[in-house]
């Protein structure tokens, strides 16, 4: 495996380096880039960071319950949704209080836009999903909802939000790639 987690995204250098998970591919591109989303350092950086993991908190808690509900109506563990929802209610509590705070747009920022892009395309307006407490987010959070409704109009984020994939995903492509990846590792990362 290319990331011993079995997970993606990961990123494969032209050495055969393999970065992963995607706060290091992030950090590692943010790196290349003239206009980072890292502030360098102090407590804007950690402010960001922080922010950064709430935001895929939010985005995996929302995968694991939106992965319960793939399961039949009666093998549903309701007891998941009662633990996992407050959690999220607390996060979004917590940036609600925060908001007036926040500056200049950063990977705190592009975290928090993954977790409540998520939570909004799979919970908003589903009452039937068990235990459901952001059916009505926008409502409950409307200080973070005008946010979220703006900083999805930036132009970086409109390049690639909700836009389908038009590559090629067929299985041999991506066998091509991982091969093509696999000759180039290095002996040190084995």
């Amino acid at each position: 495996l290319l990331n011993p987690l079995g997970k993606v995204p990961f990123l494969a250098l032209d050495d055969g380096t393999v970065l992963y998970p995607s706060q290091v591919v992030i950090e590692y591109l943010d790196s290349l880039s003239s206009a980072p989303l890292y502030p360098p350092g102090g407590a804007a950086r950690f402010d960001a960071l922080r922010r950064l993991a709430l935001g895929d908190t939010i985005f995996e808690i929302a995968v694991q319950m939106s992965m319960e509900g793939w399961r039949e109506p009666a093998e549903r563990r309701d007891d998941l949704y009662a633990w996992l929802w407050p959690k999220i209610e607390r996060a979004l509590d917590a940036l609600e209080r925060e908001f007036k705070d926040w500056r200049k747009f950063d990977i705190g920022h592009v975290g928090l836009l993954q977790g409540l892009s998520y939570v909004d395309a799979w919970a908003s307006d589903k009452p039937d999903i068990t235990g459901n407490a952001c059916a009505q987010w926008r409502k409950r959070w409307p200080q973070l909802a005008s946010w979220f409704s703006d900083a999805v109009e930036r132009p970086s984020v409109q390049s690639h939000y909700r836009v389908p994939y038009d590559g090629d995903t067929s299985a041999q492509y991506h066998n091509e790639a991982v091969k093509t990846v696999l000759a180039l590792r290095r002996p040190e990362y084995d």
